[in-house]
C-alpha cells in the first residue's frame, strides 16, 4: 500500500505504523517510511486451511499535527491444501497492492489586521471613515474605525495547505509571506485631507510540528501595532461682503460722490468705498482664515466680529449728511 501526507511535504521522521488483524488479533504489522508500506509476511501451514478475513487498519496515534486516517481495508484469504506438498493462497476483497492510507498535517494559526486613525484639527467621530483590507485574501474586508480611532478586521486563519511547495528551512520549519492593502476610502467629506495607502505583511510559519504562527507587520521595524492613517481637517478660509445703501433726496446721485467708512473694533478704518449711481455701496471682501481661528489644542472656535459703516462727510454744499451709525456683527462658525 502507500501512504500519503497532506498538508505538508513528508520527511524522514514521517514514520507511520499499520496492523493485519483477524478476530482482533494481530497476524501482520507494517510500517512506512516514506510513501511505501511494507507489512510483514503471512505464513500458513496446513492448520490453517480454510478462509480468513483480515482487516487493515493504521495504528499510529495522531500527533504534532498529524490526522492519522481512520479507514479500514477488509480482505478475504481463502487457503487450500493442493494435496500436493502445496497450499494455494487465494486474495479477495481489497487490493492488497492498493490499500492506501492518506494523513492530513492540520496545524493552523490566525491573525487580526488593524488599522489606527488620527485626526488632526476636528474630533472623531465613531464609524465615521471606512477602510478596505485586500491583497491575498478570497473577498475585501470593510470596517469602521470607533471612537478612539481603531479599525478591526475579521480574522484570517491559515492552514498547512497554505504552505504547501515551500520548502522546510535546516530546522524543518517552513515559513511564507503574505501581502495586503489597507486603504481609506476617500468618501469626500468636506475639509478632510485622506491619508495614503498603508501595507500589511504577514509572516506565517509552521515547524512542521502541528504549531503554527502568524506575524503581522505594517513598517519595516515591525514594532507598529496597527497601520497608521493620520488625517487633517481644515476647512475652507471664509469671507463676507458688507454693503450699504445711497439715498439721496432733493438731488441726483452721483457716482462715486459719497464715501463710506467701515471701520473695525479697534476704531481703525478697513476701507473707504463710495456707492454708484444707483446708490449701492459695496466693500471689498473682509476674509477669516481657518488657522487663524484655531485654538493651540487644534479645536476650531467660534469668533464674533463687529464692524460700523458711517457716512464720511466731506463738506459738500447744499448736502445735509447722514449721521447714522450702522452696526455689522460677522459671526464666523465652522
Amino acid at each position: 500500500g502507500t501512504k500519503t501526507l497532506v498538508g505538508r511535504t513528508m520527511t524522514a521522521d514521517d514514520v507511520f505504523q499499520f496492523a493485519v488483524t483477524e478476530d482482533g488479533e494481530i497476524v501482520s504489522k507494517g510500517t512506512s517510511n516514506g510513501e511505501k508500506i511494507e507489512f510483514d509476511a503471512i505464513e500458513y501451514t496446513l492448520d490453517d486451511v480454510g478462509t480468513h478475513t483480515y482487516t487493515v487498519s493504521e495504528t499510529t496515534e495522531g500527533k504534532d499535527g498529524v490526522e492519522c486516517d481512520k479507514n479500514t481495508y477488509t480482505l478475504n484469504v481463502t487457503v487450500e491444501d493442493k494435496h500436493d506438498g502445496t497450499l494455494d493462497v487465494d486474495v479477495s476483497g481489497a487490493d492488497p497492492k492498493k490499500l492506501d492510507f492518506v494523513n492530513t498535517y492540520t496545524a493552523q494559526t490566525e491573525v487580526t489586521i488593524k488599522a489606527h486613525k488620527t485626526l488632526e484639527g476636528a474630533e472623531l467621530a465613531d464609524q465615521q471613515f471606512e477602510f478596505v483590507l485586500s491583497g491575498e485574501i478570497s473577498e475585501p474586508q470593510v470596517a469602521r474605525n470607533d471612537a478612539d480611532g481603531n479599525v478591526v478586521f475579521d480574522t484570517i486563519a491559515y492552514k498547512a495547505a497554505d504552505l504547501v511547495g515551500v520548502e522546510p528551512d535546516e530546522n524543518g520549519v517552513r515559513s511564507k509571506t503574505f501581502t495586503y492593502v489597507v486603504a481609506e476610502v476617500n468618501d469626500g467629506q468636506p475639509g478632510y485631507v485622506y491619508a495614503a495607502d498603508q501595507p500589511a505583511v504577514v509572516t506565517v510559519t509552521d515547524d512542521g510540528k502541528g504549531t503554527m504562527k502568524a506575524v503581522v507587520a505594517y513598517d519595516a521595524s515591525g514594532e507598529a501595532e496597527a497601520a497608521e492613517f493620520v488625517n487633517t481637517y481644515r476647512a475652507e478660509d471664509a469671507s463676507v461682503e458688507l454693503k450699504a445703501k445711497k439715498v439721496f433726496e432733493g438731488g441726483t446721485l452721483e457716482d462715486k460722490q459719497f464715501s463710506f467708512e467701515l471701520v473695525g473694533e479697534d476704531e481703525q478704518t478697513v476701507e473707504t468705498a463710495y456707492n454708484d449711481e444707483e446708490g449701492n455701496v459695496s466693500f471689498a471682501p473682509i476674509a477669516y482664515g481657518y488657522d487663524e481661528l484655531v485654538g493651540e489644542d487644534g479645536t476650531f472656535e467660534d469668533a464674533t466680529y463687529t464692524y460700523t459703516i458711517r457716512e464720511v462727510n466731506d463738506g459738500q454744499r447744499g448736502v445735509a449728511y447722514d449721521k447714522n451709525e450702522y452696526t455689522a456683527t460677522v459671526t464666523v462658525t465652522e
